[in-house]
């Protein structure tokens, strides 16, 4: 388990949530 490889899921986790914060974002103002 490399740091580059910790690094990267740190990552995607990251931007798992900026996207789902995103969506929620845009569903609660369309409705």
């Amino acid at each position: 388990y490399t740091t580059l490889s910790k690094l990267s899921g740190c990552l995607q986790l990251f931007c798992g949530t900026a996207i789902n914060l995103a969506m929620v974002r845009l569903a609660s103002s369309s409705s």
